[in-house]
């Protein structure tokens, strides 16, 4: 049996069907249904995990046929800032790279009958992605972020990378990470 795990959750939404870990903090192991599911939110950045999120939304989205599934992408140019315009005219043109395969995952789910909204988002390059995901979050009221986990080294990202560990801290909503 499959199981999942979510932070953030509403202890008020939780199932019988579900086991709290003690001694963690809002930390849930699903068995079997996910308790959410009108708007989900995936972080989708073409990674294996971020493809298994939205296997996981379909999922979800299966057991809900009124949900939407929302994929986005965020991207931001790196490097050093000597000018703002010219880093920001970068992430557009990442942004237009971008554009055509978060395409593919969007046909691919409306084939199947999916209701699927996606966007890319030109993050900026002094913040964590994860805040531009959050916000995003926020603003179409997600019920649930799915997101995949890179496992980064250090010790407060032992367990998560740092944008799903940003996610996890921040979110306002349910998150699942994809593992």
């Amino acid at each position: 049996m499959v199981q999942h795990c979510y932070f953030n959750l509403d202890p008020h939404k939780i199932s019988d069907n579900c086991v709290k870990i003690k001694g963690v903090r809002q930390i849930i192991i699903f068995k079997g249904a996910v308790p959410y599911g009108k708007k989900i939110l995936v972080a989708y950045d073409g990674s294996e995990l971020s493809q298994q999120a939205v296997r996981e939304a379909k999922t979800n989205a299966t057991e809900h046929p009124d949900t939407v599934i929302h994929v986005i992408t965020v991207i931001y140019a790196t490097g050093p800032v000597t000018n703002t315009v010219f880093m920001r005219s970068i992430g557009h043109e990442l942004a237009e790279q971008y554009e055509s395969e978060i395409a593919k995952v969007k046909d691919e789910l409306e084939a199947e009958d999916y209701s699927v909204e996606t966007k890319v988002i030109v993050g900026e390059s002094n913040r964590n992605p994860g805040a531009a995901i959050c916000d995003y979050a926020k603003d179409m009221d997600a019920e649930l972020i799915i997101i995949g986990n890179r496992g980064l080294g250090g010790m407060k990202k032992l367990l998560l990378g740092s944008v799903s560990d940003y996610v996890v801290h921040h979110s306002a909503c349910p998150v699942l990470i994809m593992k």
